[in-house]
């Protein structure tokens, strides 16, 4: 990631289901320089959440169990409904100017990301109707496109215990540091 290009983004979310209609539960951005932002929705559909939610998404929601975070760097937290966390993210990405999002296999999480602003078209200044693909990058360096993530950089040692997958945030900061790692090799 060099200077001169915009500032490099990473998005991850979690959402109610691979359908249409599905909302989003949580979202998390990661900037170079360990910023951060992560919301909670607190009004998604509920009747929306299968069984594999129930054991792998909701456990992992860090401020519904009023849960304290340690993440170094600079972030944002809320809890809120979908206006209150538009309107804060519009806030925080303003901080950054141009930006380049990346997000791993990001069809659902795009599409919500941008709804929360009134589709893409309507996305804030400086945020490209067009996100980035890490998954695509894994298969253009002739890697499986399934390859653990967390194995892709903490590899045998494994992430702490504290960052658990299906989490937005920490999987937005390991989504970051495999990009950083692919673009470095």
């Amino acid at each position: 990631m060099r200077k001169d290009q915009r500032t490099t983004l990473f998005l991850d979310t979690e959402f109610t289901g691979l359908r249409q209609n599905a909302e989003l539960i949580s979202l998390a951005l990661v900037g170079p320089e360990k910023q951060w932002f992560y919301a909670e929705f607190t009004d998604y559909d509920a009747g929306q959440l299968s069984d594999w939610h129930r054991t792998n998404v909701l456990p992992y929601l860090w401020l519904e169990k009023q849960s304290k975070i340690s993440l170094p760097g600079d972030g944002v937290c809320l809890r809120a409904d979908r206006v209150a966390v538009s309107d804060a993210l519009k806030d925080w990405l303003s901080r950054w100017g141009d930006v380049q999002i990346w997000a791993d296999v990001p069809a659902y999480d795009w599409v919500l990301f941008c709804e929360l602003f009134g589709g893409s078209l309507h996305l804030p200044d400086g945020v490209p109707y067009m996100v980035m693909d890490l998954a695509t990058l894994f298969h253009i360096r002739g890697m499986d496109t399934n390859i653990s993530r967390q194995g892709y950089v903490f590899g045998d040692a494994g992430p702490p215990p504290e960052w658990p997958q299906h989490n937005a945030l920490v999987d937005a900061w390991v989504g970051l540091e495999c990009l950083k790692k692919l673009l470095n090799a």
